[in-house]
């Protein structure tokens, strides 16, 4: 290769890259777009299986015997 001709070399293969690479959007574009309502149901069941792991959804602490502490008078700040 001659010295100083490498731009024009790779100026080639990246022309012949952006044609393929546009070819091959074209030419996909339909299946892809026939994918998209299956791609959205599945980052819907995504984000729900999240939101419910970073809850803590099922991991409540676990609950009184419902026995209340002392009740507090009026003076003390507690309720009417």
């Amino acid at each position: 290769m001659l010295p100083g001709r490498s731009w024009i070399v790779r100026g080639a293969l990246l022309a012949f890259a952006a044609i393929g690479v546009f070819f091959m959007v074209t030419e996909h574009r339909a299946h892809s777009f026939g994918m998209l309502p299956y791609l959205l149901l599945g980052v819907c069941v995504l984000l729900l299986y999240l939101v419910w792991q970073f809850e803590g959804h099922g991991k409540h602490p676990p609950q009184s015997s419902g026995k209340r502490g002392p009740k507090r008078s009026r003076a003390e700040g507690g309720a009417p």
